[in-house]
C-alpha cells in the first residue's frame, strides 16, 4: 500500500490496510470502479483532515459538501453503476450506508475545526467516529473488490 499511509496510520491501522487490499491492480478497474483508487481517495482524507486540525491545510473544506456522499468517485458509482449491477451483493447495502456516514463523519470534524474545537476533531480522526466510519469503507469496500474480484477470475 501506500508509503504516506505509514505516516498517518498506526501500525495496526496499516497491517489491516494492507491485509484487506487484494492488491491485484488488473483486477482494481473491475465493474466500473478503479477500486484501488477509491481506497485510496478515502485514506487521504484522514491526512487532509489532519492538517486542516493543524491550521496546516491550505484547502478551503466546506462541510456541507464533504457530507454529500454522491460526490467523490465511490459515491457516484454506488449511486449509479455499482447500484444498478452489485445492488444485491451481500455487503453493498452497508457499504453504502458506512460511505455516507463517513462523509458525515469527515463533515462533523471540519465543523469542529471551524468551531475550534481543534481536540474533539483530533479525537473523531483519531479514534471516534471518523476513525470507525473510515476503516470500515475500507473493510467493505476491499471486501466486495476481492468478492468482485473473484467473480471475474
Amino acid at each position: 500500500m501506500l508509503d504516506w499511509v505509514k505516516n498517518i496510520f498506526s501500525e495496526k491501522e496499516v497491517k489491516e490496510i494492507n491485509d484487506l487490499t487484494p492488491g491485484d491492480a488488473a483486477k482494481a478497474q473491475a465493474h466500473g470502479l478503479d477500486f484501488s483508487s477509491a481506497i485510496e481517495a478515502h485514506l487521504r482524507w484522514k491526512m487532509r483532515l489532519a492538517d486542516y486540525i493543524a491550521g496546516k491545510s491550505e484547502e478551503n473544506l466546506d462541510p456541507e459538501t464533504i457530507g454529500q456522499d454522491d460526490k467523490c468517485i465511490l459515491g457516484q458509482w454506488i449511486y449509479d453503476v455499482g447500484g444498478r449491477n452489485f445492488g444485491n451483493e451481500p455487503g453493498f447495502n452497508e457499504l453504502v450506508e458506512t460511505h455516507a456516514r463517513f462523509h458525515k463523519c469527515a463533515a462533523e470534524v471540519v465543523r469542529k475545526v471551524d468551531a475550534d474545537q481543534r481536540d474533539e476533531a483530533k479525537q473523531m480522526i483519531s479514534q471516534g467516529d471518523y476513525a470507525r466510519a473510515s476503516m470500515l469503507v475500507i473493510r467493505q469496500l476491499s471486501s466486495l473488490w476481492g468478492r468482485l474480484g473473484r467473480e471475474t477470475a
